[in-house]
């Protein structure tokens, strides 16, 4: 399902990880697993904001019913949330998020009373096995944001090519001109960081990277994410500002490019929490492996 190409028979998965006593905190989760008189592992309790809540399946953390307190003793179970056509009646969506930006994704707070689930590895260690999944979700992130950039930048600079003002084209203003250059030139840097990280992933997954590879993906993988998330916030709401008064006026479809980029610094880990797990790869193979990194582009 996860790997069709068919619309009618592919699925879309979520990850319900974050609650209300914590967000990046997930060792404050209160979602509790417990097995039924048949061994069927269930869950019970509230997560907060659900990313893909229409989708057919999610990774969730849950704590084993008995299981210690803290981060270390939480599991990773899969869910499948469809039963035919129907919602399985032990998930209940309580309500869609109203969001900033974002509209065309719905996010939902949800009540899990039962939902039958299936542990993935041991019944501990949940942050540590869904990590990979981290790296994807951090990596696309970074991807939806240069993305987001680059619709930004050829707008103002199409833009520039219309617009008259002082008797010619804002591109042959000199101000402009630097601002849209500058802008591109973020931008670039963005773009490069972002693939050479997807390539890192990619070499990872199939297991083909170089010595020093695995611990490079560790320290960029979170660094390209949260550069990407606040430069793209940036650099949209330049580009607003390259449209003057137009682009603070909703019908021009401009405002959701900055509301929609406001997330990328959201989602995935906020900036200090992206920090503290760049700071804790330096603590390992990191500074070597960016050294080897740093050579190999400059030679």
């Amino acid at each position: 399902h996860f790997l069709s190409r068919d619309a009618a028979t592919f699925w879309l998965s979520g990850q319900w990880m974050t609650e209300t006593p914590g967000g990046s905190d997930v060792g404050r989760t209160e979602t509790v697993a417990r097995q039924d008189s048949d061994g069927q592992w269930r869950l019970y309790g509230r997560k907060w904001f659900s990313s893909a809540v229409i989708g057919e399946a999610a990774l969730a953390l849950a704590r084993p019913e008995g299981a210690a307190g803290g981060t270390a003793a939480l599991a990773l179970f899969f869910v499948e949330t469809m039963h035919g056509e129907r919602r399985k009646p032990e998930l209940q969506i309580d309500r869609l998020k109203d969001k900033l930006g974002t509209h065309e994704l719905p996010t939902a707070e949800i009540h899990l009373n039962g939902l039958p689930a299936w542990p993935l590895g041991e019944l501990a260690h949940g942050v540590r096995q869904v990590a990979p999944m981290l790296n994807i979700t951090r990596s696309w992130n970074a991807i939806c944001a240069i993305a987001s950039m680059a619709r930004a930048i050829s707008l103002a600079r199409d833009y520039a090519t219309r617009r008259q003002a002082f008797g010619r084209p804002l591109a042959e203003q000199p101000l402009h001109a630097q601002t849209l250059a500058d802008m591109q030139a973020e931008f670039e840097g963005a773009f490069a960081l972002s693939f050479e990280v997807t390539q890192l992933l990619g070499r990872v997954e199939q297991g083909l990277p170089a010595p020093h590879e695995a611990a490079l993906l560790r320290l960029l993988t979170p660094l390209a994410k949260l550069w990407t998330g606040k430069l793209a916030i940036k650099l949209c709401s330049e580009a607003l500002e390259c449209f003057g008064g137009a682009g603070y006026i909703e019908d021009t479809g401009l405002p959701q490019l900055l509301r929609d980029a406001q997330v990328y610094a959201i989602w995935e880990g906020t900036t200090n929490v992206l920090s503290l797990d760049s700071l804790r790869a330096l603590n390992g193979d990191g500074p070597d492996a960016l050294r080897q990194a740093v050579t190999a582009w400059l030679s």
